[in-house]
């Protein structure tokens, strides 16, 4: 799998994006000299990702979508999927909610069904308490405790939601980066 670029939806539109993604892939149908150096040309098996949009914005990936239906005339995608930030806080249960990605889903299942959704950047802070993604200890939990348990039941609630992976932002944890899952000490 390769993921061409981060956060395209915050620097280029989804037509551009498109056009980047398909000469990337094939050379445009094989009509360029980017065929014998674009990721088909080295591994016919690839899977390009959509890169990690900065969030789950339905709008753009059906925009993303239609360009590149309107550039390929052999009905072919070239992405295998699309990878998002996905830095929610509180409990992972409030996903189940989240209309964003329930619509992302719906629309990869009716229109897209072989295409990955895949969330990066899941993260809930040990540290800093002045974060937005802080867990504050509860009862007799600390907040380490509270995290990891936030961690599983986050990725079993993604992946029961149609999710097809997730994963944490860090897995170490420091007093400046407090949203790993363990500490060096």
């Amino acid at each position: 799998r390769f993921e061409l670029g981060s956060s395209p939806d915050k620097s280029i539109s989804a037509e551009d994006y498109a056009s980047l993604l398909n000469l990337c892939y094939d050379g445009n149908l094989n009509t360029e000299e980017a065929l014998e150096y674009g990721l088909i040309g080295v591994n016919p098996e690839v899977k390009m990702i959509a890169g990690n949009m900065s969030t789950v914005d339905v709008d753009y990936v059906k925009s993303l979508m239609t360009a590149l239906g309107t550039l390929r005339n052999d009905g072919f995608s070239p992405i295998g999927g699309w990878s998002f930030s996905y830095a929610k806080s509180g409990a992972p249960e409030n996903y189940l909610t989240d209309t964003a990605l329930n619509e992302l889903i719906s629309y990869r299942d009716t229109s897209y069904s072989n295409l990955e959704i895949i969330l990066t950047d899941l993260q809930w802070d040990t540290k800093n308490t002045e974060s937005p993604y802080y867990v504050a200890p509860a009862g007799d939990y600390t907040s380490e405790e509270l995290q990891c348990a936030y961690i599983l039941r986050a990725f079993m609630i993604l992946n029961q939601m149609g999710v097809d992976r997730s994963s944490l932002i860090s897995f170490r944890d420091t007093e400046d980066f407090g949203y790993g899952v363990y500490d060096k000490d």
